[in-house]
């Protein structure tokens, strides 16, 4: 089986870090002794070579959609400058 890294909790709060197969869920707290269980963790995607690091993402769609927005209610009859001029 495939050894990870993976984070367990006791009861009393305290979380450590192991390296141990994918098959184990519970192991011994290191600094109390209750049992420790497997807790979720965000999952790790790396980006393949060749893959361009700078692609654009839904996050920067949404993010220039607010700036169209937001420069459509700046008012031009006060003469404010638009928030992408500086």
């Amino acid at each position: 089986m495939p050894r990870l890294l993976f984070n367990f909790k006791c009861e009393n709060e305290h979380v450590t870090a192991h390296l141990v197969n994918t098959e184990i869920r519970e192991m011994e707290c290191d600094e109390c002794g209750a049992l420790a269980t497997r807790q979720l963790s965000a999952p790790h995607f790396p980006i393949r070579q060749g893959v361009d690091p700078d692609m654009p993402t839904a996050a920067w769609k949404w993010e220039k959609m607010q700036r169209s927005k937001n420069r459509e209610q700046v008012s031009d009859t006060n003469n404010t400058r638009y928030l992408d001029d500086k």
